[in-house]
């Protein structure tokens, strides 16, 4: 009984408030932390999310013009390469009517032959 008299007491009575008290603040401020902690990872997951957007799109714009310049150089070769062939079959064709004149040798034919 006697707990139970300390219990009904007024000591008892405001402890418990306070108790009640400090609890609620407690809890308030531990959502309150909660709320600002779930704020802060959302804005920097939004940030992560537009630097790796960013990021993205400056490399496709870096490989967009790595591969203009591939598609141009590719382009002047093959122009310089048909270039050589058409020079190849002068030399050749050339070379075909004055067969008498001036002997090249076996290696150099070949070599001219090899541009092709």
């Amino acid at each position: 009984m006697p707990f139970l008299a300390l219990l009904t007491s007024p000591v008892a009575k405001y402890v418990g408030i306070a108790l009640a008290v400090l609890a609620f603040i407690a809890y308030q401020r531990h959502d309150a932390a909660s709320d600002a902690r779930m704020k802060a990872e959302v804005q920097c997951r939004a940030e992560v999310e537009e630097r790796t957007a960013a990021e993205l799109d400056r490399q496709r714009t870096v490989a967009e013009t790595v591969l203009q310049k591939a598609r141009d150089r590719q382009a002047i070769t093959e122009k310089e390469l048909a270039e050589l062939r058409s020079e190849a079959d002068v030399l050749l064709s050339e070379m075909g009517d004055s067969r008498d004149s001036c002997r090249l040798s076996g290696e150099l034919l070949n070599k001219l032959r090899a541009i092709r």
